[in-house]
């Protein structure tokens, strides 16, 4: 089995199992309370409980969703060696 196809296989089981998806997310959500608290934020623990959800639904949105092919356009922009001038 490739990398890609065991990529979607995991993706395609995170979208449909809910229990996984809470375990990847309770685990995200609590390495930013963690390393808020290690930073000395200030914020109340319920508020960096719920940052850390929000965080870690949104990356969790993200990388299970399916990657869509890009056009050659888009992929020459974002290609490493198209260099940008400053």
């Amino acid at each position: 089995m490739t990398f890609q196809e065991a990529f979607e296989v995991f993706t395609k089981t995170m979208r449909r199992d809910k229990s996984l998806y809470q375990a990847y997310q309770a685990n995200i959500a609590m390495a930013y309370y963690d390393c808020a608290d290690w930073e000395g934020s200030r914020d109340s623990s319920a508020k960096r409980h719920a940052i850390g959800n929000r965080a870690a639904n949104y990356f969790l949105k993200h990388f299970l969703s399916p990657v869509r092919p890009q056009s050659k356009r888009s992929r020459k922009a974002h290609s490493p060696t198209n260099k940008v001038r400053h």
